[in-house]
């Protein structure tokens, strides 16, 4: 992979988030830095829980698989919890989703 990948990156997240989102779901950012690491954060409004982790793990899957990569560790998740106005979590550089709160 390369650097200039990144639009083709963004879209393929969103894509693999397509009909995975749920109302828990706060914020998802993502990031492709120059180590050639993909990343993805899932900021949710509760606990994290085993499903959670168990539909993070199928968005990855749908990543690697867009992009034949040879290593999985070359994808990173997080996925926490966060009670903290959106304007005030640290997020990664991309904004994939961002629940509307007043």
């Amino acid at each position: 992979m390369s650097i200039e990948m990144i639009p083709d990156i963004y879209l393929c997240i969103m894509t693999a988030f397509l009909g995975e989102i749920y109302p828990e779901i706060r914020l998802i950012s993502a990031d492709y830095g120059e180590d050639l690491v993909i990343r993805v954060h899932m900021v949710l409004d509760r606990p994290v829980n085993d499903e959670d982790i168990e539909e993070m793990d199928c968005v990855i899957t749908e990543i690697d698989a867009a992009f034949n990569l040879e290593d999985a560790s070359d994808i990173e998740d997080r996925i926490f919890f966060s009670e903290e106005p959106l304007c005030e979590i640290e997020t990664l550089p991309y904004i994939i989703y961002m629940r509307y709160e007043e």
